[in-house]
């Protein structure tokens, strides 16, 4: 969903860039609306997800109903991301290109096909501090080992997840200014 988010959502404004001209159109609706599409769409695929877990009997602990603290933060993450980046890609085309190659990193350096602890320490001390990388421990710890996540690494994650989207906004103001004339 993540990356589904905010490759969608850099893309919107570039591709609506005739009706932003055309209509006086609130420019941020378009991020907004591809990372509600990129949720709904990750909705689907829980439901075949949990057509999955039926048919293999697997019960979920009661951990899992934290799961949409965990996807509400990462969904904001994605959002906060994508609104600076919509507006980034129409002043600077090769902007996509770069984000192509960061997500190809992030999906390495993110625990999602391995567990942080199998990192030696002195990576894991540096990249604890992604929220990224606390969403999805934390998705993976509710979901499968049935633990909440700490209270402090909650804490911090939607802290950090606040102050991403907060900057993410004050970047789209920036560069929101001159898009019409730049489209």
């Amino acid at each position: 969903m993540f990356s589904r988010s905010t490759t969608m959502g850099m893309e919107s404004v570039l591709q609506r860039g005739s009706i932003i001209s055309a209509i006086k159109v609130p420019t941020i609706i378009f991020p907004i609306s591809a990372c509600i599409t990129a949720m709904f769409m990750m909705s689907l695929e829980f439901l075949i997800l949990f057509v999955f877990m039926v048919f293999f009997h697997y019960l979920p602990p009661i951990t899992m109903l934290f799961l949409p603290i965990a996807i509400g933060l990462l969904f904001f993450l994605g959002l906060g991301l994508a609104i600076p980046f919509s507006v980034i890609n129409v002043h600077y085309r090769y902007f996509r290109s770069i984000w192509t190659i960061v997500m190809q990193a992030l999906f390495f350096s993110t625990p999602i096909v391995y567990k942080l602890d199998f990192l030696p320490e002195s990576i894991r001390s540096i990249l604890q501090y992604s929220p990224l990388v606390q969403i999805i421990d934390m998705t993976r710890d509710v979901v499968l080992e049935g633990k909440l996540p700490a209270n402090i690494w909650l804490l911090y994650t939607v802290v950090s997840v606040f102050v991403i989207f907060l900057i993410g906004l004050m970047v789209f103001k920036y560069y929101r200014r001159n898009l019409v004339e730049t489209i």
